[in-house]
């Protein structure tokens, strides 16, 4: 092989299109909306993240009361040793 065809790849080569290659460029409009609907979203949920806690812990307290939290392996049929 020369060294021409390991430089170029087939596809800078050859090229069959009537229109103009496209050359990408950053695209930091979409980037900035990103941006701020990610801190939109964290700025509402900050205040929901308190309720969300409490119903979480009080969720592992049913479950740990049951003691389906506790043991993967317990089940409605069968007591649990104690």
């Amino acid at each position: 092989m020369s060294e021409e065809e390991t430089s170029d790849g087939p596809a800078t080569r050859f090229v069959d299109s009537v229109t103009p290659r496209y050359v990408g460029r950053p695209d930091s409009e979409m980037h900035a909306i990103g941006l701020l609907l990610g801190a939109i979203i964290f700025v509402l949920l900050i205040p929901i993240l308190p309720f969300l806690l409490v119903l979480w812990a009080v969720n592992r307290l049913v479950n740990a009361r049951k003691g389906t939290d506790l043991d993967p392996n317990f089940t409605e049929e069968r007591e649990r040793p104690t």
